[in-house]
C-alpha cells in the first residue's frame, strides 16, 4: 500500500520505536527547535516532548520490555554521546559516562542490559557492549567490530559492523552472552551507514535496504534460517535513521522526505 503521514510537522520527526505493547511511539523531532525526544499515541496524536536537552543531539530512542522506561543517546556536553534512560516518573538517567562515544543502544529481552556501540577500545575499532540497566561496568560483547545490536526471539545477537554490508548473527555461547565465535550472515544487504535502519520483531529482523537507483525497500528476514521476504518499495528516504515496526509486524513506520527547506539568517558583527 502507499504509506500514508502518522507524524509530521513543519520539522524533522525521524527515528521511531514502538513500544511494546503497540500504544506509543517514541521519536526524535526538531519542531522545538532543537533535537528531542518526544512521544505520541499509535496514531501519532497528542505528541508530547519527553526531553529538553535544548541543543545537543539526541538519537535512537528504544523503549524497553514492559514499554515504560526508554534508553537514548545524547551529545549533552557537546563532545562525546552518553546513554540515558527515561524512567516511569520521567526523570532522566545518565547511564553510561566513559571516554569515547556510546551510542545506538538496545535493551535486552530481559530489560536487565542495554547494548550499545563504542569505539572505546585501545584501537578505535567501533564493537558491541553491554551495561546493567541500573548501571554499571560495561561488558564488551565483539571483537570483529560492530555499529548496532539487538537481542533476537532464541538470544542471539544480531549485529551490523562497522566495515562490510550484511546482518550478521551470533548465537549465544554457554554463559548465554552472545559473542562473534560463531558468526553467519543473514540475507539482508545492510549498509553501514545504516546502522539504525532496522528493527527486531519476534523471530524476524526488518531491514531498510537502499538501491543504487536512489530507491529503498522494507525486507524482513528470519532470524535462524534467513528466509527473506521483500515487504514494501519506497522512494525519498533520508539518510537518518528512520524504521520502526509495530509488535506481530501489524504496521511498519518509516521516516521519509515530504519536502525541503532552507532558511537565511542576517548575523551581525560582534
Amino acid at each position: 500500500g502507499q504509506p500514508e503521514p502518522v507524524i509530521s510537522s513543519t520539522r524533522e520527526d525521524t527515528q521511531p520505536d514502538v513500544s511494546p505493547d503497540g500504544e506509543r511511539i517514541a521519536f526524535v523531532s526538531t519542531r522545538s527547535g532543537a533535537h528531542e525526544v518526544w512521544v505520541a499515541d499509535r496514531d501519532g496524536r497528542s505528541p508530547r516532548p519527553l526531553t529538553s536537552f535544548g541543543g545537543p543531539r539526541v538519537s535512537t530512542p528504544r523503549w524497553a520490555p514492559g514499554s515504560e522506561r526508554i534508553v537514548f543517546a545524547a551529545r549533552q556536553d557537546g563532545a562525546q554521546a552518553d546513554l540515558f534512560v527515561i524512567e516511569p516518573d520521567g526523570e532522566i538517567r545518565r547511564l553510561t559516562d566513559a571516554p569515547g562515544d556510546e551510542v545506538a543502544p538496545s535493551w535486552s529481552r530481559d530489560g536487565e542490559w542495554v547494548y550499545f556501540a563504542s569505539p572505546r577500545a585501545r584501537n578505535g575499532m567501533w564493537q558491541i557492549y553491554r551495561v546493567p540497566a541500573q548501571g554499571g561496568e560495561a561488558q564488551v560483547v565483539t571483537r570483529y567490530g560492530g555499529v548496532a545490536a539487538m537481542e533476537a526471539s532464541d538470544g542471539a545477537l544480531l549485529v551490523v559492523r562497522p566495515d562490510r554490508r550484511g546482518l550478521y548473527r551470533l548465537p549465544p555461547g554457554p554463559d548465554g552472552v552472545a559473542r562473534d565465535n560463531n558468526v553467519t550472515r543473514l540475507r539482508a544487504n545492510v549498509a553501514p551507514a545504516d546502522w539504525s535502519n532496522w528493527m527486531v520483531d519476534g523471530v524476524w529482523a526488518y531491514v531498510l535496504e537502499r538501491h543504487v537507483d536512489g530507491t529503498a525497500a522494507v525486507v524482513r528476514v528470519e532470524t535462524v534460517s534467513s528466509e527473506r521476504e521483500v515487504l514494501a518499495r519506497l522512494d525519498g528516504i533520508p539518510d537518518q535513521p528512520g524504521l520502526a515496526v509495530m509488535p506481530g509486524g501489524e504496521r511498519i513506520f518509516v521516516t521519509q522526505v515530504e519536502r525541503g527547506d532552507s532558511d537565511i539568517a542576517y548575523v551581525p558583527d560582534f
